[in-house]
């Protein structure tokens, strides 16, 4: 419950904010999966209209939860002002569980987990506050991807205003994309600059 919780209050404070990026729509409020698939459908349309080079990967993080780094996950967390104790309290009861394994005859005798070094990580499937870290976490590396010049970049044809994105994210689904610099680009310039942003 206190994990659930934590979770409620980051994302509350996140969405209030907005220091959540608007490409990952999953774990929120008012975001639907349907729109991030209607957004990278127009997203194509657009590229091949303006027979632009562009490249789109679908990655899926594979057991993304079990595979959260706690210093990643506590800094990320931080950087959005969640407060220590309750940080602390979560991260120290997973590094500290022991995990024994119920059979058809008994708990058994032998664990994992406890006094481990390094601890286990990962936040683990069901831990209440486990889609706000993953969302605060995403919302870093997609920070990081825009910075280093990767994804979608088009000027609207009415306002004049870039638009800018590097991915549809659905929690841990995730559609990378990139475009090329400008229409006249070829396409094997971009798959250069793909295999780049997916690294």
């Amino acid at each position: 419950m206190n994990n659930k919780k934590l979770g409620h209050d980051v994302m509350a404070f996140a969405e209030k904010h907005k220091a959540l990026a608007p490409e990952q729509c999953g774990s929120r409020k008012n975001h639907q999966s349907v729109l991030a698939a209607l957004n990278k459908r127009l997203t194509m349309d657009l590229l091949r209209q303006r027979r632009q080079a562009g490249a789109l990967c679908a990655n899926d993080a594979k057991s993304c939860y079990d595979r959260i780094v706690h210093n990643v996950a506590v800094l990320s967390l931080r950087r959005l002002g969640t407060a220590v104790g309750p940080i602390q309290s979560m991260f120290e009861t997973l590094q500290l569980a022991k995990h024994h394994v119920s059979r058809a005859f008994g708990i058994s005798k032998n664990n994992c987990g406890g006094q481990r070094t390094p601890p286990l990580q990962g936040v683990g499937q069901g831990n209440g506050s486990g889609p706000c870290i993953w969302a605060v976490i995403s919302t870093v590396i997609i920070a990081t991807m825009a910075t280093q010049g990767h994804g979608f970049n088009i000027l609207s044809a009415i306002t004049g205003l870039l638009v800018s994105f590097v991915c549809y994210a659905f929690v841990d689904d995730t559609d990378v994309i990139h475009s090329a610099a400008t229409p006249d680009a070829p396409g094997e310039e971009v798959i250069g600059e793909m295999q780049s942003a997916l690294d």
